[in-house]
């Protein structure tokens, strides 16, 4: 339907800020997630459950706080339902003339809601890791295997734990 609609190039509205945000929040997200469990540790001591849910909520808090801007255009790109499609260019200008620089920050509150959804994951995963170190007979190092499983089962779980509002 929306190739009917829209047009085929439709399917690929807000890909451009996608693209843009994904990098930046990333790493903004875990420079933060590492820095603050460095600090918090030296604090509260190395991996408490407390420290890692704290961790995982300064590093959303920052990484949303910062890109917020960049999913709010990709999302008025993908709610654009004219057959010609707005450009990015087009979305920024009308939210800077009708809203100003707050207008790029509006549903901020529900991204702070899915911050939720990533401390848990952090909780979990750290755990699964522990464990599985802790099974280890011999050396301490981890294979691929044991990281994949534990970052699945911990994005599984967590996603789960928090439906419908998810990651």
């Amino acid at each position: 339907m929306i190739i009917q609609n829209e047009g085929f190039k439709a399917l690929f509205k807000g890909l451009g800020p996608n693209i843009i945000g994904v990098a930046p929040y990333r790493a903004i997200y875990f420079f933060s997630y590492a820095n603050a469990k460095t600090i918090l540790s030296s604090k509260m001591g190395p991996d408490q459950p407390l420290m890692h849910i704290l961790s995982a909520f300064i590093a959303g808090f920052s990484a949303v706080t910062i890109t917020n801007p960049i999913w709010f255009v990709k999302t008025r790109l993908q709610l654009d339902e004219s057959r010609r499609g707005l450009t990015t260019y087009e979305v920024v200008q009308k939210i800077m003339r009708e809203k100003g620089i707050l207008g790029f920050y509006k549903g901020i509150s529900a991204s702070y809601f899915g911050i939720c959804e990533s401390a848990m994951y952090f909780v979990i995963y750290e755990r699964l890791k522990l464990l599985a170190i802790q099974n280890k007979e011999e050396d301490q190092t981890l294979s691929m295997l044991n990281y994949f499983t534990s970052a699945g089962f911990a994005k599984t779980l967590a996603s789960c734990i928090c439906y419908p509002h998810g990651n």
